[in-house]
């Protein structure tokens, strides 16, 4: 529990100079360590309460707290994984490879969230990744490569932040499957392990994954 209480008090000293420099992205962050660490202290309420805290100051943000509300009530926010019917190499974020990040993990943050669970983050100018591991990624692993809100690259079909809904259809074929939200719904590509998220009628963010579930 130590390392919990290690992990709220820098969070929680992060969180203070993010809201002073107004910097909602690090306020973000800093919730969702919050979060986490209290959701493992058995402070269920205030872990669920930091994480919606953090879904509220950027898209990115929202991604990661969902994904450890997920997490933590048994649930995974994308199925197993099949085999790709198409190639994965076009689809890429800031020029990288998440598989090749996968044989050679490199990450700002790293926090052993309990015993067999870590989670990183690593960020870049125009995005972010995010990892859990199972076991040191033995057992399993969830990686998200996410847009952020200033990404002006393309998916591998030339979708872009804006790009209409339509478009990505046109592009990409009909969703595998697709998640409503309170404010937008996600278009979700297995084949392809990519998932829009689509707001008003256009493209606001996506996001590369990996899912794999040794159990």
């Amino acid at each position: 529990m130590e390392n919990y209480d290690d992990a709220d008090y820098f969070a929680k000293k992060a969180l203070k100079v993010a809201k002073k420099n107004n910097n909602a992205k690090s306020e973000g962050d800093a919730y969702i360590i919050r979060g986490i660490a209290a959701l493992h202290n058995q402070e269920k309420d205030d872990g669920i309460e930091y994480l919606s805290k953090a879904s509220e100051k950027s898209e990115s943000s929202k991604t990661l707290a969902q994904l450890n509300v997920d997490i933590f009530s048994g649930n995974t926010p994308f199925p197993s994984i099949p085999k790709p019917k198409l190639s994965l190499s076009k689809e890429k974020l800031d020029n990288v490879s998440l598989d090749s990040f996968l044989e050679s993990i490199d990450v700002d943050i790293l926090l052993d969230i309990k015993k067999d669970l870590a989670c990183g983050i690593r960020l870049m100018d125009d995005s972010k990744i995010l990892i859990n591991l199972i076991n040191g990624g033995q057992s399993g692993y969830t990686l998200l490569h996410v847009t952020r809100d200033n990404y002006n690259g393309e998916s591998g079909e030339g979708i872009k932040i804006g790009t209409f809904s339509e478009d990505v259809l046109i592009k990409y074929g009909e969703p595998t499957h697709t998640q409503q939200t309170a404010t937008g719904q996600y278009f979700v590509y297995d084949f392809k392990q990519i998932a829009f998220y689509v707001k008003n009628g256009r493209v606001e963010s996506w996001a590369l994954y990996r899912v794999q579930d040794d159990e």
